[in-house]
């Protein structure tokens, strides 16, 4: 069965000027298996993106692109739901950003279900540029 690993919520103001909002949260998982992660927020016309890492990843590194990710999802409605499959035991990062027109109040859930391979990765490119808080 599934195991709830991380959940919360946080607001997430609207980008002013160029730069998108964003939020991390850091999570570990206990053993191997498959990662559903459940984002909300309020506005259907409120453009989020989501990425969660393939390691533990700070708030300057993701900005740099020096993580890759285990999956990542730039459009969509909500909620937004990503999976990953093939995920390792260990420490990991939730990346949500706000890009905007909406002020937001983001939830999260992240749910492990466990099994007995830990292989697959995806990568994906550069994440857009962000204001630090």
């Amino acid at each position: 069965p599934a195991a709830l690993v991380a959940q919360g919520q946080e607001g997430l103001s609207a980008p002013t000027g160029k730069w998108t909002r964003v939020v991390n949260w850091d999570f570990t998982t206990p053993v191997d298996g498959t990662l559903d992660v459940t984002i909300s927020y309020v506005y259907d016309d409120s453009h989020i993106l989501v990425w969660v890492t393939d390691r533990v990843c700070n708030k300057w590194q993701f900005e740099r692109d020096e993580c890759s990710y285990l999956v990542k999802s730039l459009e969509g409605g909500r909620p937004r739901k990503l999976t990953a499959t093939g995920v390792k035991a260990g420490g990991y990062s939730l990346f949500v950003a706000n890009d905007g027109p909406n002020d937001e109040q983001i939830g999260y859930q992240v749910m492990l279900t466990p099994s007995s391979s830990g292989s697959g990765r995806l990568s994906v490119g550069p994440p857009a540029f962000f204001s630090r808080p």
